[in-house]
């Protein structure tokens, strides 16, 4: 009998520990998990990750999306913008600016002011972040005065639209009138383009006294028969 006391006694002494701990709130070593178990670790989260996923060109305040922008040299100057798509306001989302031909456009990086120089193609880029976007950009020149080619006219005079010239744009309707010395009467007209005689039916556009100016300067040469 003193033996099974003995024994009943030694079991409660030995759960006292264990229900005070249960009692307390804490879990016993082995028995939890996470980070509220003996010899847990709390784990910091990671670093936020400010970064820049995109870049698009902007002109007149539009996103260019079709691949170029097409202005005119006497525009003088235009500006671009960039449109940069970020994680979050902390990202460097700064763009700068570059041209491929400053010949044609030149650009200021940081503000993407453009000055145009002369008609042509040239690439621009925008990048920010890693990120890139090019455009063509395409200047015309619509509002030049065209291209003029010298005319000389030998034993004669070369009018358009009634007045009278030495130079002309390719396509313009020349007219021209033999100055016939007495004695003598027109036979024909002899042409030169670049010091190599031409044929008149590939420039006659009306009658004998019309042709059509070529891309190049033209020497005409009245010739002139005697009267019997």
């Amino acid at each position: 009998m003193r033996k099974r006391v003995k024994f009943w006694l030694a079991a409660a002494l030995c759960a006292l520990p264990l229900l005070a701990a249960f009692a307390c709130g804490a879990t016993p070593s082995g028995t939890g998990t996470g980070t509220g178990g003996t010899g847990g670790k709390a784990v910091a989260p990671p670093a936020a990750v400010h970064r820049v996923t995109g870049i698009t060109i902007r002109y007149r305040d539009l996103n260019v999306t079709n691949g170029k922008i097409e202005v005119d040299l006497s525009d003088g100057a235009i500006v671009l913008s960039a449109d940069v798509q970020k994680t979050d306001e902390s990202a460097d989302g700064a763009a700068a600016f570059y041209s491929g031909d400053p010949s044609v456009a030149s650009v200021v990086a940081a503000t993407g002011a453009v000055t145009l120089k002369k008609q042509g193609e040239t690439v621009i880029t925008a990048t920010a972040g890693g990120k890139s976007h090019q455009v063509v950009l395409i200047v015309a020149d619509a509002y030049s005065a065209p291209a003029a080619y010298g005319i000389t006219v030998v034993g004669g005079t070369a009018k358009a639209d009634g007045a009278a010239v030495a130079a002309a744009a390719a396509g313009t309707l020349i007219a021209l009138a033999a100055v016939v010395p007495d004695g003598m009467r027109f036979a024909r007209w002899d042409y030169e383009a670049g010091g190599a005689p031409i044929q008149a039916d590939d420039l006659w556009r009306n009658g004998d006294n019309i042709f059509a100016m070529p891309a190049r300067a033209v020497t005409v040469t009245a010739v002139f028969e005697t009267i019997f």
